[in-house]
């Protein structure tokens, strides 16, 4: 079945439905909402295509899809031990979510190969929720977010996340439950963390493009992974160091449907509309400063 590149009135309740709690979400951490509803559309476009569900039922059809036989058997979030159990993915995610397993995992080209893995074999690397995140990508964004309790221990919590530091089992189950907030406070964790990565960048490149360009960038970013994108930089640092100039990575927009950059600049005007509709207002990307 061929993707949808222009989006689903129906998945696009969900931004409008979640409005709210996107701009709430993005002040906090100071980024452009639509950075955050770009990325969940995104993922929720392919979900609700492969299964032609609306938002609500979309990732319980497919979660429940590939998990089927493990909640057959087995206690998914309750038992310690069990496949989605506290010591488990602890476990998974301090000694498995490499680089090493990711190549690994992105070598297997037979779908339902790869879907094992990440669903049996390697549990930090099952994906979660409306943005379809990684347990283990989640688990590391909680932390980082962490070190600012770190620094004060009486710091505030805006978010709520506190709770998931040390509980990767419940940190699953409220992604995988489109009920609850959880996932777009990650996306936007996710967002924080792309800007802060582009204070590296070449900065009269990134102030050249437009808003809509840089939040396309982002959900290239987000869909590609971290590691993607140290790659790109080690790569431009390597090409400096062979000319003995100083080059500095220069993000842009993916140019593939995949990265699911062309889809979001071809339906920024809706994003926009449906976060308008739901209480929302426009914050435009801030400079880096």
């Amino acid at each position: 079945m061929e993707k949808s590149y222009v989006y689903r009135d129906d998945d696009l309740k969900y931004s409008e439905h979640w409005a709210p709690e996107i701009t709430k979400t993005a002040r906090i951490l100071d980024v452009d909402p639509e950075m955050i509803a770009g990325h969940l559309q995104k993922e929720i476009n392919d979900r609700t295509n492969r299964r032609e569900k609306d938002w609500r039922g979309a990732v319980g059809v497919w979660a429940q899809s590939m998990m089927e036989e493990a909640v057959a058997n087995t206690k998914l979030f309750d038992s310690p031990d069990g496949l989605y159990g506290h010591e488990t993915l602890s476990k998974a995610i301090k000694e498995k979510y490499t680089d090493k397993e990711e190549d690994h995992m992105r070598s297997l080209r037979n779908t339902q190969e790869r879907q094992k893995y990440k669903y049996w074999d390697n549990v930090a690397f099952s994906e979660w929720g409306p943005a379809s995140i990684k347990i283990g990508t989640a688990m590391g964004q909680i932390k980082r977010y962490a070190k600012r309790f770190e620094a004060d221990p009486d710091a505030t919590d805006p978010l709520e996340l506190r709770q998931y530091i040390d509980n990767p089992s419940l940190l699953t189950k409220d992604l995988a439950d489109w009920s609850r907030p959880t996932s777009i406070r990650i996306t936007g964790l996710l967002a924080e963390d792309f800007k802060n990565e582009v204070r590296n960048a070449d900065q009269y490149h990134w102030k050249s493009l437009t808003p809509e360009q840089k939040n396309a960038t982002f959900v290239t970013w987000a869909v590609l992974g971290k590691k993607n994108s140290n790659e790109e930089r080690e790569k431009t640092q390597k090409i400096g160091e062979q000319v003995g100039e100083d080059i500095k990575w220069q993000p842009a927009p993916g140019t593939t449907e995949d990265t699911g950059a062309p889809g979001f600049l071809r339906n920024v005007e809706k994003i926009r509309e449906a976060l308008e509709r739901g209480g929302a207002h426009r914050v435009i990307w801030p400079d880096v400063r």
